[in-house]
């Protein structure tokens, strides 16, 4: 349930949309729907208006109204059908009829023509608060982008929608597992009140759906609640005598329950709205998630936080804290859930970059605060609206009043499954020792990387200085994987593993011998002879003098091609595998060995002066309205770093690089940034985004932590590089860890 659409959908053949007498009149349906929409029961209120429109069709201003209500009540597909109407009209009296058409179309899934309708909107409009509303339309118009792209690449989930004793022909909503019961509100019997249900066998066998023993103490406006783990206690939201959602407690005494409690004052206040609770328990305190729309929101309803101890007798909880812009937007911010399996929370949020209304998404822990939020994507989210997300035993459930095949009426919220993913993994483990060590004695301070191969890229995906205890690596299935090892004293060691054929997870013990150095100390050393000599002559030694190979096997002397099954042939097809991990086909000799390219550009820690005058990039906030970048930060409220200080994007660490992989880092909003390269020990190329160019002060990246993080945004949430990451450079110095959202420490 949506706080501020509080009225329960009733099913369009019980209001008889099709048995209005003739003589009925249509001022008397006016009077009836302004009635319903006093009491806030919007989905009655856009029947009303919509029959009075059928009778008096030369009264534009009962569509307009009909689709108005419709949209409040969340029946996208009837507030289409009259705001189209009203929108050929095109009166100014209409309030914003142009932004709520695209609205109403891009929540039933039409995302092109939504997108024009926005930008329509946009070229347009020029009523009150006209460049709020024209920077919102450019909001939805890059939800429209996403949710085209998201639908493209939605996931194949086990995702259900759970049976008949479960989702009736009203609202189910606020999902809550416990000890083998789902509890639910629900407004079946016209009152929202709590029930619950035991599941029986599979997802689609439970019990049928009992009362909770409490609800006698509820007499308010209920809306949804969170139990504690002990089940002992409840906290839950209902409305106060003032109108507004209050968070109160229920506490079980004896088998009893208590009658509410209401929380302190500045949780609930008399001004404004504080529900959707959820509370958990970590290192002995009771931390209470909640959304409000207090004073101190950034938007409309924020997640907040309020701690207390879990062994006090008193319900005095700590001042709320606001989550902060990592989670919080100009929106509105809904049904908070901590994972304490994941260390992440879970919300509802409309002010990200949304494919519907209201999407799901994801915010990491850091431990002192939040990483930015991803959007779970489809088929979790849909055009419609998603709330409620929270875990069962194994999978987890979400709300949803996504339209179901078949159904006539509009779409009620219903409770969804989401089954567990199976998590087949391969563990490989073991020591590594000496080959000539007969004992096999560990050996220390080996350094590991893992490679995971995809198109001919080998991407770095876990690097560890080991231990006497040796190496534990855990693979993913349906993978291919490179294994480096490195020890001062050994030869390097490397080899192969893929999970392609594995049906369950397993665990391999994989010990490893390494190869002592060979080392000729009593002779002087000879000259380096390679027969890829023949190839790339001797002299092409570093980065700046690098060999472009040449497209046929060829002497690079006289430029003959060599014969087909030479040994040059052979010789030439072995230098060009190398050649192809370089962007640009260039190798380059380094210490007697044979390395391809990889920077194109001149590398990030250069710090050599630019060869021409700098000229200062173009700030992103200059980009036109709805391009497709959505801006999470208000750049405008951070000043630019420091003379030598910016931020780069770090997209990931490869050992061999193939350009396919990275065109989508290119293409649409991302076209105006540029990929650099900057390469590291062990042959390790870190593949990055950054501005154009070079800044006024002669470093390259961003100079706002804002502008790097709305970049990392749209990478995570709209590309494949979900764990990228912003990292901060001085003097061409890597500084400290990559983060992923601003720190309480960020004044901003």
């Amino acid at each position: 349930m949506i706080l501020r659409t509080t009225s329960i959908f009733l099913l369009l053949l019980c209001l008889g949309w099709g048995s209005l007498s003739a003589q009925t009149n249509w001022k008397d349906l006016k009077k009836e729907a302004e009635a319903a929409a006093a009491d806030r029961d919007f989905a009655l209120a856009g029947i009303r208006y919509g029959q009075a429109f059928e009778l008096k069709r030369s009264q534009l201003d009962l569509a307009y109204l009909a689709g108005d209500y419709f949209l409040k009540a969340r029946d996208y597909s009837q507030a289409l059908k009259y705001l189209v109407i009203a929108k050929a009209e095109d009166k100014k009296d209409y309030e914003l009829v142009g932004m709520k058409y695209a609205l109403a179309l891009k929540q039933t899934g039409e995302y092109k023509q939504a997108e024009s309708a926005f930008r329509q909107f946009i070229g347009q409009y020029d009523g009150p608060q006209a460049d709020y509303w024209k920077e919102r339309a450019s909001h939805e118009i890059d939800g429209c982008q996403f949710g085209i792209k998201a639908a493209e690449q939605a996931k194949e989930l086990p995702l259900q929608l759970l049976s008949s004793q479960i989702n009736g022909e009203k609202n189910e909503f606020a999902p809550i597992w416990l000890n083998g019961q789902l509890y639910f509100s629900s407004s079946r019997d016209r009152k929202t009140v709590l029930y619950s249900s035991e599941k029986t066998g599979d997802i689609d066998s439970w019990s049928k759906a009992a009362p909770f023993a409490g609800n006698a103490k509820i007499n308010g406006d209920f809306a949804g609640g969170s139990f504690t783990a002990d089940g002992r206690r409840f906290y839950f939201s209902m409305k106060n005598k003032k109108g507004k959602y209050a968070i109160y407690l229920l506490v079980q005494e004896s088998g009893r329950w208590s009658n509410p409690i209401p929380l302190p004052i500045y949780i609930n206040g008399s001004d404004y709205n504080s529900s959707y609770p959820f509370v958990v328990e970590q290192d002995g305190k009771e931390i209470l998630y909640f959304a409000s729309d207090r004073p101190g929101s950034k938007g409309g309803y924020d997640i907040w936080r309020s701690i207390r101890q879990a062994e006090s007798k008193s319900f005095n909880f700590s001042l709320p804290q606001n989550l902060g812009p990592n989670i919080n937007t100009f929106a509105d911010e809904l049904s908070p859930y901590y994972s304490e399996k994941d260390q992440a929370l879970y919300f509802s949020s409309n002010g990200h970059l949304s494919a519907g209304g209201l999407d799901l998404f994801k915010a990491q822990s850091t431990g002192k605060g939040w990483e930015l939020a991803q959007n779970l994507g489809f088929p979790i989210n849909s055009p419609a609206d998603e709330l409620y997300y929270t875990e069962g035993a194994k999978g987890s459930f979400f709300v949803s009043n996504r339209s179901i095949e078949g159904q006539t009426a509009p779409a009620n919220e219903n409770i969804y499954y989401l089954g567990a993913a199976k998590n087949i993994e391969l563990k490989v483990e073991g020591i590594i020792y000496a080959e000539n060590d007969p004992k096999k004695t560990p050996i220390e301070g080996v350094q590991l990387q893992l490679f995971e191969q995809t198109a001919g890229n080998e991407e770095l995906v876990y690097s560890a200085k080991l231990t006497a205890q040796g190496y534990s690596i855990s693979l993913d299935a349906n993978k291919r994987y490179l294994v480096l090892l490195t020890a001062e004293g050994y030869q390097t060691a490397s080899f192969e593993l893929a999970t392609l054929d594995i049906k369950r997870s397993e665990t391999q013990n994989n010990p490893i011998a390494l190869r002592p150095a060979e080392v000729v100390a009593q002779n002087p050393p000879k000259e380096f002879k390679s027969p890829f000599f023949a190839i790339v002559p001797q002299e092409y030694i570093g980065e700046e003098k690098a060999f472009k190979l040449p497209k046929r096997a060829e002497d690079p002397q006289t430029g003959k091609a060599y014969p087909a099954g030479s040994t040059e042939a052979e010789l030439y097809e072995r230098v060009a595998k190398i050649a192809a991990r370089s962007p640009s086909n260039k190798v380059y000799w380094a210490k007697n060995n044979l390395l391809p390219l990889m920077e194109e550009e001149e590398p990030i820690v250069a710090n050599t002066p630019p060869k021409e005058e700098p000229k200062e990039a173009l700030p992103s906030n200059n980009k036109k309205l709805g391009k497709g970048l959505h801006k999470h930060y208000d750049e405008s409220q951070e000043d630019a770093a420091e003379e030598g200080v910016s931020y780069v994007i770090q997209v990931s660490a490869v050992r061999r690089y193939k350009a396919a992989k990275y065109e989508e880092l290119q293409e649409g909003p991302l076209g105006d940034y540029a990929l650099s390269f900057e390469t590291i020990e062990l042959n390790i190329t870190r593949v990055l985004v950054v501005p154009p160019g070079r800044n006024i002060d002669g470093s390259i990246g961003f100079k706002k932590k804002t502008e790097a993080l709305n970049i990392l945004y749209h990478i995570i949430n709209s590309t494949q590089f979900t764990k990228a990451f912003v990292v901060e450079y001085k003097d061409g110095e890597r500084v400290g860890k990559g983060f992923r959202g601003l720190s309480q420490d960020d004044e901003i």
